[in-house]
């Protein structure tokens, strides 16, 4: 019986290393290119939806390339015009937007 239970462990052992050895002998997967700076957006919200800026933060910081700063405006002082100086704006109210922000 001892010597069943020691073939049955070494065979155990010998399995495990081959096992741990085709592990360690896979190829590591390539990491991305990571970006040298990381695109910065505003996102401009309304005190009405307040209640949902824990959940951008939290799918913001699931991307390394991404830095999200967060401002909370009222609806008529959102501002989300482009400039080639400045960052890209997003905005996030209740309600229908200006008429001017279509564009």
């Amino acid at each position: 019986m001892a010597d069943d239970f020691c073939g049955k462990r070494t065979l155990v052992i010998i399995l495990s290393s081959l096992a741990l050895l085709l592990v360690g002998c896979q190829a590591a997967a390539p990491l991305p290119d990571p970006t040298e700076f990381p695109q910065a957006v505003v996102m401009q919200y309304t005190p009405g939806v307040r209640i949902l800026t824990p959940v951008l933060v939290a799918c913001a910081a699931e991307d390394p390339d991404l830095a999200l700063f967060l401002e909370e405006t009222p609806k008529p002082a959102l501002d989300l015009d482009p400039l080639p100086d400045r960052p890209l704006r997003l905005g996030l109210a209740l309600g229908e937007p200006p008429e001017q922000s279509y564009r």
